[in-house]
């Protein structure tokens, strides 16, 4: 009987009779009532009532009329926010038209027509945005600064949100924008126009995507046709293409539509026909097959837009009248090789000289990564990668900041390695990702978009490793802070599609997904009206685990400190209220989600406590916090200093566990580590060492263990991989030994050096004397060196494993030590083998120049030098002092035949063949033979 008396009331028109009272009556008491029915017909009766009231001419100028129907609106816009029943709420919306703009347009109107515009219900959303568009003529100043934000916010969903639907509403409400107010959008047709335009190129599975932004673009037209013409080549092409997609009329008709838009707004008339010949037909072929009356009719408005063609040019255009046209293009293309820089691979020694400026604690882990790195590009040794990617990452933890400078060094192999890898690998990889870009910060942000490119690749819906990632994302988060914004956009669809589609088993990818959210913070605040919806609707989802509506309240709980939720005030409650109602053990949590809402909103939340009143009351609810907020709201009085510390206690407790959070203890640097002396003399004293393979595993065992007692944490860190690849501990030997040697005492070097003597001295073993060469050189660079081995026997086994460059520099020693012949015997020998003959002469002219008793030229060292003559001169010189030493005649005979003298050859050889003995003459033979 009241919604039947409510509907009396509102459909008689009574003129001339003021029922103001009648109207103020039926807002108190029938629009809080608990019947729904009851609130939707007293919402109709008040607006029809109000309307009629606003529209008398008598009640123009009356203060009493202004001010009841400004009290009455306020009240039913109170309702269009709080009421629990969309339809009651959409209904108030309905009912505002243009009689009450003038009340509308107050700012306190205003403030609760944006908050209407967040709600819900799509429906509810678009009629609060028509409004306040029409409102943004009237109060530009209030309305046009939140409606750019909103704009944004509509692009920026069309754009990242990934989501048909999502695109579709946000592509609605984007053209109830530009029809409501155009003011607006003229300035901003270009960015509009850049995210529309895409969205028509690509497949999407919705046609309702595609008719949204069509019918968009067509209003745009009408409110700025000239910014539209350099856009319309690229929409005529997609028009053209629609209207010949047969699949889906209702999006050729709306295309139709939008190519009279454009048209009739810039005045792109006739030449259409002329770019595309097939248009006339096309939409000629309309008028004869389409059945729908209202595509008929668009298609004769189309038709009269485009303007009328002179058939001889249709003709041509088609291709039917012969015409003659030079259009010969050269196209020339070049290939732009681009050069891959050749990967420059330095041994140890070359890195030392190129870090000579550095000491060697920042040489250790410089060629550890360098050695590491090495492995981890060849993927061939892909069964080492794990623990590759486990050393460097130890390196980096020890390093801490100090290993910004090998980022460059790591990061592109190690990103290269994740594209490539196997599933389960992929994630162990990702993983440690996380922890080196929580260890370098925000120093990793010039590999931030191949790091984004790989997370959008390898987030999918149902990929088993959607955890690790959103692990990693959190991590870089916190590394980069406010720098973090910028990527957002990148990842929207990959959160969205988590948040709306999760499969996982108890939506725990949700969960991680939240707690990540909630390390973001502020970095959210553009993108807020993309996740908000969705975390919303965890709260009263009935297939959600609790433990996921509760993260997901405790979400909203936490980005309150740093996000601004005025806006979305009633999207946030109205769920909350719902789950207080229906969920007995959220109560404690929803409350406190609220408690930081009724903080964060003030006064404005005071149209919220009858609806929240309403349930805590059903249910009794007890809430000390909750209620000492909403007391201080309804009072308006400040909060005293203890009940303030009552009211903030957990988000102190909060940001205390939060930052403990963010600054992880695990970056800290790892220092020297300790040296066992003790284990290294076991190693170099191995008891068995006689053959071959005994030696050669001496010093595999050798090199290991001069990496695992290494005080070097960047060495030790290669330990484990050392005993399963054998090459890593020869390339890393000696920044091993010498991290080891100044460990030990004088005795133990000592005893050490006399191993290697040793070692030196075993025949045939190369691998052992270039290692133990190698490290001498190596030593000799570095500051802990040289190391103090027999220079002599150094030369002598570098002479012996054919390592001339080697033996030159350690015979060089000897002779500034003891000019002998001997040494310079050998010295011009190894220069003759390294090619360089002019070191060699200088040799033998320093001689000649420095005339001593104990150095005298040697007949052989021109011999040496292939100075045949000279030789076989000095020879001549010498027989003729001594004719029988048999030594001096073959050398004589040795230069003849070099020299081809084979008659003094021969002569030679039978003047002296009866003087000699058995053993002369055999040596004698072969060049007698020769002869």
């Amino acid at each position: 009987s009241i919604v039947l008396a409510l509907r009396t009331l509102g459909s008689f028109n009574f003129d001339g009779h003021s029922l103001l009272q009648f109207v103020r009556r039926c807002a108190e008491h029938f629009l809080n009532s608990e019947q729904q029915e009851v609130r939707l017909e007293a919402v109709r009766t008040c607006s029809r009532l109000l309307r009629l009231a606003v529209e008398s001419s008598s009640s123009r100028h009356s203060h009493t009329v202004t001010a009841t129907v400004s009290e009455v609106l306020g009240k039913l816009l109170v309702v269009g926010i709080t009421d629990t029943d969309p339809e009651v709420r959409y209904w108030v919306m309905a009912s505002l038209d243009e009689s009450f703009d003038n009340h509308l347009a107050q700012a306190e109107n205003l403030s609760a027509l944006f908050v209407a515009m967040n709600d819900e219900t799509f429906e509810i959303r678009e009629m609060a945005l028509c409004t306040i568009g029409r409102l943004s003529s009237l109060n530009p100043a209030y309305v046009m600064p939140s409606l750019r934000k909103t704009l944004i916010q509509f692009l920026t969903e069309l754009e990242h949100s990934g989501m048909g639907r999502n695109k579709e509403q946000s592509a609605r409400m984007l053209d109830h924008l530009v029809v409501n107010a155009p003011r607006l959008i003229r300035n901003y047709m270009e960015p509009i126009l850049k995210v529309l335009v895409p969205k028509l190129k690509e497949s999407e599975p919705n046609p309702g995507v595609v008719i949204s932004v069509l019918t968009a673009i067509g209003d745009l037209a009408e409110v700025n046709g000239v910014k539209i013409q350099p856009w319309m080549g690229e929409l005529l092409a997609i028009l053209l293409e629609m209207l010949g997609d047969a699949s889906s009329p209702e999006k050729r008709g709306v295309a139709l539509w939008a190519l009279g838009q454009l048209v009739g707004a810039t005045g792109f008339v006739v030449r259409p026909y002329n770019q595309y010949p097939a248009l006339l037909d096309t939409l000629i072929n309309f008028l004869k097959t389409e059945q729908q009356p209202i595509i008929r009719r668009e298609t004769i408005r189309v038709l009269g837009l485009l303007g009328a063609l002179d058939p001889y040019k249709h003709k041509m255009n088609l291709g039917q009248i012969d015409t003659q046209v030079d259009s010969t293009a050269l196209l020339s293309m070049t290939d732009l090789k681009s050069e891959a820089e050749a990967s420059h691979e330095l041994t140890t020694s070359e890195m030392l000289v190129n870090m000579s400026s550095c000491s060697l604690e920042e040489y250790y882990p410089a060629i550890a990564i360098a050695t590491l790195m090495r492995i981890i590009r060849d993927p061939t040794l892909s069964q080492h990668h794990t623990m590759v990617v486990q050393a460097v990452t130890f390196i980096f933890k020890s390093l801490g900041i100090k290993c910004v400078p090998y980022i460059s060094q790591v990061m592109p192999s190690f990103l290269n390695v994740i594209r490539t890898a196997d599933v389960n690998f992929r994630e162990f990889l990702f993983q440690q990702l996380a922890l080196l870009i929580a260890i370098v910060k925000q120093h990793i942000r010039n590999y931030l978009d191949d790091i984004f490119q790989l997370i959008k690749e390898f987030w999918t819906i149902n990929s088993p490793i959607q955890s690790t990632l959103i692990l990693l994302v959190e991590h870089i988060a916190v590394a980069l802070g406010a720098e973090f914004k910028i990527f957002l956009p990148q990842l929207m669809p990959q959160i969205l599609r988590v948040l709306t589609h999760d499969t996982s088993k108890d939506r725990t990818v949700t969960v991680k997904l939240l707690m990540a959210l909630q390390k973001f913070g502020s970095n959210l605040d553009e993108y807020l009206h993309l996740v908000l919806p969705p975390i919303v609707k965890l709260f009263d989802a009935t297939d959600c685990p609790v433990v996921v509506t509760r993260v997901g309240m405790e979400t909203i709980d936490q980005l309150s400190d740093t996000l601004d939720f005025t806006d979305f005030a009633s999207r946030i409650i109205h769920p909350l209220v719902r789950s207080l109602d229906v969920c007995p053990e959220l109560r404690s949590t929803a409350m406190e989600t609220l408690c930081a809402l009724v903080l964060q909103l003030g006064r404005k939340y005071k149209i919220f406590v009858p609806l929240v009143s309403k349930v805590i009351t059903k249910h009794r609810i007890s809430s000390p916090r909750y209620e000492l907020l909403t007391t201080k709201i309804l009072t308006e009085s400040t909060i005293a200093a203890e009940e303030d510390f009552l009211l903030t206690r957990h988000k102190l407790t909060r940001s205390k566990i939060r930052d403990a959070a963010l600054n992880p203890t695990e970056t800290t640097t790892i220092k020297r580590m300790h040296t066992s002396a003790l284990n290294l003399q076991k190693a170099w004293t191995a008891t068995r060492r006689v053959s071959k393979d005994d030696w050669l595993e001496w010093l595999r065992r050798l090199s290991i263990d001069f990496l695992k007692e290494s005080p070097s944490p960047a060495l030790r860190s290669c330990w484990a991989l050392a005993q399963t690849y054998s090459q890593l501990p020869r390339d890393l030997f000696n920044a091993a030994f010498v991290s080891c040697w100044a460990e030990l005492t004088d005795a133990l070097q000592q005893e050490l050096i006399r191993t290697l003597e040793q070692a030196l001295m075993v025949p045939d073993l190369p691998e052992i004397t270039q290692t133990i060469l190698n490290l001498a050189e190596f030593m000799d660079h570095c500051d802990k060196g040289p190391l103090p081995l027999d220079p002599q026997l150094l030369g002598e086994r570098a002479m012996h494993c054919r390592a001339y460059a080697k033996a030159l520099h350690y015979k060089e020693e000897e002779f500034h030590k003891a000019r002998t012949s001997q040494v310079l015997e050998s010295l011009i020998s190894i220069n003759n083998k390294l090619q360089q003959k002019e070191a060699a002469a200088g040799l033998v002219e320093y001689v000649m120049s420095h005339q001593d008793e104990h150095l005298k030229v040697q007949e052989r060292w021109y011999e040496k030098l292939h100075n045949w003559e000279k030789a076989l001169q000095s020879y001549k010189d010498r027989l003729a002092e001594n004719p029988h030493d048999i030594e001096l005649v073959l050398g004589q005979m040795r230069c003849m035949e070099a020299l081809g003298d084979w008659g003094q050859l021969h002569s030679t050889a039978s003047g002296h063949w009866t003087e000699l003995t058995d053993a002369g003459r055999e040596r004698m033979s072969r060049m007698a033979a020769a002869a």
